[in-house]
């Protein structure tokens, strides 16, 4: 370590102090060569976005890897887990941080790496200025894209790991509940402004209706919560009065094994596009409005039904499947995200590229 590496623990005086106690402490304890990456994701469903880039991580044996909040791996000899940043020891090194959310540990030095979860084009929360905070925009979507590299020169087109072909095609899509008949998944997401929220019962009522059609709901978690949701509570009792269940298995292994996906601007709209599962849109044009993606909802509607919940929902399912629907949307979703099943490895590459050191190929 050179004085210049020195000086990145005296950016900010306020925090002078634990900075260079880090780097003290680091130097005197820690005497592994291996680059330290820690990743952070304060949800289970945010963390899936990352799985496939800390599973090449863990097997490359010049990587250590940290992982801070909600995640399902478990602590190895080539990870460790901790559910807040001031668990993390000082005594560490950390060369990368990756964040799903705009969150910015200071406490500690290394370069930051904002990667918002999902390609869900909400544009307002992705052009956030807080973002200019950090060193390095990981970018998983040109929409997304396009708005960050005005935020930030370091802007970089990543991908989404978690569509790449080679992860969806190791996920089971036989479903043993589907009884022979088609599996349609209804996932409608959240927004803070609850008005923004899609007509979540009257959809429901509609869809429970369809004969010949397995029915698999899976809101957004926030939706499920009082806290998060004004009208949560209104919906569990709904739910349980027309014995509707909430899938337990995430959202995006329900669309892996599903015929159809029925969403608004969530990513699993998106992510079930990439992945080849037929879509439809479920008409909520306001969230789009309000998110800033106008453009993107108008490019969307050229390429990809929308529900219209007053006529015949059958129909309209039967033609979503078609290979032309399905040609369409091919079409829409690779003109939309980055290096289509080659994400994982574009995101390994660049981490590789940061902390100076090799990918190496096979």
């Amino acid at each position: 370590m050179n004085l210049k590496d020195f000086a990145r623990y005296k950016v900010k005086p306020k925090l002078k102090w634990q900075r260079c106690a880090q780097f003290l402490l680091s130097r005197v304890f820690n005497r592994t060569s291996k680059k330290h990456i820690v990743f952070f994701s304060p949800t289970i469903y945010q963390a899936a976005h990352l799985k496939p880039v800390i599973s090449i991580l863990c097997s490359l044996p010049h990587i250590k890897v940290s992982l801070v909040g909600e995640f399902e791996h478990r602590n190895s000899n080539q990870l460790k887990t901790y559910s807040c940043f001031d668990e993390l020891p000082f005594s560490e090194k950390y060369d990368v941080f990756v964040l799903t959310e705009i969150r910015n540990p200071t406490n500690y030095a290394g370069l930051k790496v904002f990667f918002g979860h999902g390609i869900g084009p909400k544009l307002t929360y992705q052009s956030n200025p807080k973002l200019q905070l950090f060193d390095y925009l990981f970018v998983p979507c040109k929409p997304i894209y396009d708005i960050q590299k005005k935020l930030s020169s370091k802007a970089i087109p990543i991908g989404l790991p978690i569509i790449d072909k080679k992860y969806t095609s190791d996920k089971k899509r036989y479903d043993e509940n589907n009884l022979g008949n088609p599996k349609v998944v209804y996932a409608p997401s959240w927004h803070l402004n609850p008005e923004l929220v899609s007509d979540i019962i009257d959809a429901l009522n509609k869809l429970i209706d369809l004969t010949g059609v397995n029915i698999v709901f899976c809101p957004h978690p926030n939706l499920l919560n009082q806290a998060k949701y004004i009208h949560s509570t209104q919906l569990k009792e709904y739910l349980s009065q027309a014995k509707i269940s909430v899938s337990k298995r995430s959202t995006f292994d329900e669309c892996l094994s599903a015929d159809l996906v029925i969403s608004d601007i969530s990513s699993i709209l998106f992510e079930s596009m990439a992945a080849e599962i037929a879509v439809i849109f479920d008409g909520n044009r306001d969230i789009y409005h309000q998110s800033g993606a106008t453009h993107v909802l108008d490019e969307l509607e050229q390429h990809v039904l929308t529900l219209d919940w007053h006529k015949n929902i059958d129909d309209q399912l039967v033609r979503a499947r078609s290979k032309v629907e399905l040609s369409k949307q091919l079409n829409f979703i690779n003109n939309y995200i980055f290096n289509k099943d080659q994400a994982t490895e574009v995101f390994v590459k660049q981490l590789m590229a940061l902390v100076n050191e090799e990918y190496p190929t096979t």
